[in-house]
Protein backbone atom coordinates (compact mmCIF):
# COMPACT_ATOMS: atom_id res chain seq x y z
CA UNK A 1 0.00 0.00 0.00
CA UNK A 2 2.75 2.39 0.88
CA UNK A 3 4.63 1.58 -2.30
CA UNK A 4 1.52 2.15 -4.42
CA UNK A 5 0.84 5.49 -2.75
CA UNK A 6 4.41 6.54 -3.26
CA UNK A 7 4.20 5.61 -6.94
CA UNK A 8 1.00 7.63 -7.40
CA UNK A 9 2.57 10.65 -5.71
CA UNK A 10 5.66 10.30 -7.89
CA UNK A 11 3.52 10.15 -11.05
CA UNK A 12 1.55 13.24 -10.02
CA UNK A 13 4.75 15.15 -9.30
CA UNK A 14 6.14 14.14 -12.68
CA UNK A 15 2.94 15.35 -14.42
CA UNK A 16 3.09 18.67 -12.56
CA UNK A 17 6.75 19.06 -13.48
CA UNK A 18 6.05 18.38 -17.17
CA UNK A 19 3.04 20.68 -17.14
CA UNK A 20 5.06 23.46 -15.57
CA UNK A 21 7.86 22.97 -18.09
CA UNK A 22 5.33 23.06 -20.89
CA UNK A 23 3.91 26.35 -19.63
CA UNK A 24 7.39 27.82 -19.35
CA UNK A 25 7.99 26.92 -22.98
CA UNK A 26 4.61 28.20 -24.20
CA UNK A 27 4.51 31.58 -22.43
CA UNK A 28 7.75 32.94 -23.87
CA UNK A 29 6.70 31.91 -27.37
CA UNK A 30 3.38 33.69 -26.92
CA UNK A 31 5.12 36.77 -25.60
CA UNK A 32 7.57 36.73 -28.49
CA UNK A 33 4.71 36.42 -30.95
CA UNK A 34 2.90 39.36 -29.38
CA UNK A 35 6.01 41.49 -29.44
CA UNK A 36 6.66 40.50 -33.03
CA UNK A 37 3.12 41.48 -34.02
CA UNK A 38 3.48 44.80 -32.19
CA UNK A 39 6.75 45.56 -33.99
CA UNK A 40 5.23 44.60 -37.33
CA UNK A 41 2.26 46.84 -36.69
CA UNK A 42 4.51 49.75 -35.75
CA UNK A 43 6.61 49.17 -38.88
CA UNK A 44 3.53 49.18 -41.13
CA UNK A 45 2.26 52.34 -39.41
CA UNK A 46 5.65 53.99 -39.91
CA UNK A 47 5.71 52.89 -43.54
CA UNK A 48 2.25 54.33 -44.16
CA UNK A 49 3.18 57.60 -42.43
CA UNK A 50 6.39 57.80 -44.41
CA UNK A 51 4.56 57.07 -47.64
CA UNK A 52 2.00 59.78 -46.92
CA UNK A 53 4.74 62.28 -46.07
CA UNK A 54 6.66 61.37 -49.22
CA UNK A 55 3.53 61.64 -51.33
CA UNK A 56 2.74 65.04 -49.82
CA UNK A 57 6.27 66.28 -50.55
CA UNK A 58 6.03 65.05 -54.13
CA UNK A 59 2.68 66.79 -54.57
CA UNK A 60 4.12 70.05 -53.24
CA UNK A 61 7.11 69.82 -55.60
CA UNK A 62 4.77 69.06 -58.51
CA UNK A 63 2.55 72.03 -57.58
CA UNK A 64 5.58 74.32 -57.48
CA UNK A 65 6.68 73.10 -60.92
CA UNK A 66 3.18 73.65 -62.28
CA UNK A 67 3.05 77.17 -60.81
CA UNK A 68 6.43 78.00 -62.34
CA UNK A 69 5.33 76.73 -65.76
CA UNK A 70 2.06 78.68 -65.55
CA UNK A 71 3.92 81.84 -64.54
CA UNK A 72 6.36 81.46 -67.44
CA UNK A 73 3.49 80.94 -69.89
CA UNK A 74 1.72 84.03 -68.57
CA UNK A 75 4.87 86.13 -68.93
CA UNK A 76 5.35 84.85 -72.49
CA UNK A 77 1.76 85.81 -73.33
CA UNK A 78 2.32 89.25 -71.79
CA UNK A 79 5.45 89.79 -73.91
CA UNK A 80 3.56 88.76 -77.04
CA UNK A 81 0.73 91.20 -76.24
CA UNK A 82 3.24 94.01 -75.71
CA UNK A 83 4.97 93.20 -79.02
CA UNK A 84 1.65 93.19 -80.88
CA UNK A 85 0.70 96.49 -79.26
CA UNK A 86 4.03 98.08 -80.20
CA UNK A 87 3.72 96.75 -83.74
CA UNK A 88 0.22 98.25 -84.09
CA UNK A 89 1.45 101.60 -82.80
CA UNK A 90 4.37 101.63 -85.24
CA UNK A 91 2.08 100.72 -88.12
CA UNK A 92 -0.36 103.45 -87.13
CA UNK A 93 2.42 106.04 -86.93
CA UNK A 94 3.78 104.93 -90.29
CA UNK A 95 0.32 105.25 -91.82
CA UNK A 96 -0.16 108.70 -90.36
CA UNK A 97 3.22 109.86 -91.63
CA UNK A 98 2.48 108.46 -95.06
CA UNK A 99 -0.81 110.31 -95.16
CA UNK A 100 0.84 113.46 -93.89
CA UNK A 101 3.46 113.31 -96.65
CA UNK A 102 1.14 113.11 -99.64
CA UNK A 103 2.65 116.00 -101.57
CA UNK A 104 0.84 119.24 -102.34
CA UNK A 105 -2.52 117.76 -101.53
CA UNK A 106 -1.30 117.18 -97.99
CA UNK A 107 0.22 120.65 -97.89
CA UNK A 108 -3.03 122.29 -98.88
CA UNK A 109 -5.11 120.17 -96.51
CA UNK A 110 -2.74 120.88 -93.63
CA UNK A 111 -2.81 124.64 -94.19
CA UNK A 112 -6.59 124.68 -94.60
CA UNK A 113 -6.87 122.73 -91.34
CA UNK A 114 -4.66 125.31 -89.61
CA UNK A 115 -6.62 128.21 -91.10
CA UNK A 116 -9.89 126.64 -89.96
CA UNK A 117 -8.53 126.42 -86.42
CA UNK A 118 -7.38 130.03 -86.44
CA UNK A 119 -10.51 131.56 -88.00
CA UNK A 120 -13.40 129.25 -87.14
CA UNK A 121 -12.79 127.22 -83.97
CA UNK A 122 -16.51 126.60 -83.54
CA UNK A 123 -16.70 124.41 -86.64
CA UNK A 124 -13.09 123.18 -86.50
CA UNK A 125 -12.55 119.46 -85.84
CA UNK A 126 -9.35 117.81 -84.65
CA UNK A 127 -7.53 115.64 -87.20
CA UNK A 128 -4.38 113.86 -86.09
CA UNK A 129 -3.07 113.37 -89.63
CA UNK A 130 -3.17 117.14 -90.23
CA UNK A 131 -1.51 117.82 -86.88
CA UNK A 132 1.29 115.38 -87.69
CA UNK A 133 1.89 117.15 -90.98
CA UNK A 134 2.05 120.54 -89.27
CA UNK A 135 4.49 119.34 -86.61
CA UNK A 136 6.70 117.67 -89.21
CA UNK A 137 6.99 120.80 -91.38
CA UNK A 138 6.73 123.67 -88.89
CA UNK A 139 10.43 124.54 -89.37
CA UNK A 140 10.19 124.52 -93.17
CA UNK A 141 9.36 128.01 -94.51
CA UNK A 142 8.63 126.55 -97.94
CA UNK A 143 5.82 124.42 -96.48
CA UNK A 144 4.63 126.83 -93.81
CA UNK A 145 5.23 130.50 -94.54
CA UNK A 146 5.50 133.23 -91.92
CA UNK A 147 1.81 134.10 -91.80
CA UNK A 148 0.88 130.43 -91.43
CA UNK A 149 3.52 130.00 -88.72
CA UNK A 150 1.84 132.74 -86.66
CA UNK A 151 -1.40 130.73 -86.82
CA UNK A 152 0.59 127.60 -86.00
CA UNK A 153 1.89 129.16 -82.78
CA UNK A 154 -1.70 129.68 -81.67
CA UNK A 155 -2.40 126.06 -82.51
CA UNK A 156 0.70 124.81 -80.65
CA UNK A 157 -0.39 126.66 -77.53
CA UNK A 158 -3.26 124.18 -77.24
CA UNK A 159 -1.10 121.05 -77.58
CA UNK A 160 -1.43 118.50 -74.78
CA UNK A 161 0.46 115.48 -73.48
CA UNK A 162 3.12 113.74 -75.53
CA UNK A 163 2.65 115.94 -78.58
CA UNK A 164 3.52 119.02 -76.50
CA UNK A 165 6.50 117.32 -74.85
CA UNK A 166 7.85 116.07 -78.18
CA UNK A 167 7.50 119.54 -79.75
CA UNK A 168 9.46 121.13 -76.89
CA UNK A 169 12.18 118.46 -77.10
CA UNK A 170 12.56 118.99 -80.84
CA UNK A 171 12.90 122.75 -80.43
CA UNK A 172 15.49 122.30 -77.68
CA UNK A 173 17.44 119.89 -79.87
CA UNK A 174 17.50 122.42 -82.72
CA UNK A 175 18.79 125.15 -80.43
CA UNK A 176 21.51 122.89 -79.01
CA UNK A 177 22.64 121.79 -82.46
CA UNK A 178 22.85 125.41 -83.62
CA UNK A 179 24.89 126.31 -80.54
CA UNK A 180 27.27 123.44 -81.31
CA UNK A 181 27.64 124.60 -84.91
CA UNK A 182 28.48 128.12 -83.75
CA UNK A 183 31.11 126.75 -81.35
CA UNK A 184 32.74 124.75 -84.14
CA UNK A 185 32.77 127.75 -86.47
CA UNK A 186 34.35 130.00 -83.87
CA UNK A 187 37.18 127.49 -83.53
CA UNK A 188 37.63 127.13 -87.30
CA UNK A 189 39.95 129.32 -89.51
CA UNK A 190 38.30 132.56 -90.76
CA UNK A 191 37.80 131.44 -94.38
CA UNK A 192 36.19 128.14 -93.38
CA UNK A 193 33.99 129.94 -90.85
CA UNK A 194 32.76 132.38 -93.51
CA UNK A 195 31.98 129.54 -95.94
CA UNK A 196 30.07 127.63 -93.29
CA UNK A 197 28.17 130.71 -92.20
CA UNK A 198 27.03 131.58 -95.72
CA UNK A 199 25.97 127.98 -96.33
CA UNK A 200 23.69 127.63 -93.34
CA UNK A 201 22.74 131.20 -92.45
CA UNK A 202 19.37 131.42 -94.19
CA UNK A 203 17.84 128.09 -93.14
CA UNK A 204 19.44 127.95 -89.69
CA UNK A 205 18.41 131.47 -88.82
CA UNK A 206 14.80 130.68 -89.75
CA UNK A 207 14.80 127.39 -87.80
CA UNK A 208 16.49 129.00 -84.82
CA UNK A 209 13.96 131.82 -84.74
CA UNK A 210 11.01 129.44 -84.94
CA UNK A 211 12.48 127.07 -82.36
CA UNK A 212 13.04 130.00 -80.00
CA UNK A 213 9.46 131.19 -80.38
CA UNK A 214 8.13 127.68 -79.78
CA UNK A 215 10.21 127.26 -76.63
CA UNK A 216 9.07 130.63 -75.30
CA UNK A 217 5.46 129.63 -75.93
CA UNK A 218 5.47 126.10 -74.54
CA UNK A 219 8.14 126.14 -71.82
Amino acid sequence: MDDEAATIITVKKEKKRKHKKSEENIIPDSTKSTKKKTKEKKRRTADRTGSKSSATDEEEVEDEKTDAVDKEKEEAKKRKREKRKLKRELQREATEKAKANQGKGGDTAGLLYLESYAKDKASWKFCKVRQVWLLQHMYDPEKIDESSFVMLLDYLDGLQGKAREKTVQEAELIMRSLDDDESEESAAPPKEAEAGESKKSAVSAEKADRAKQILQLLS
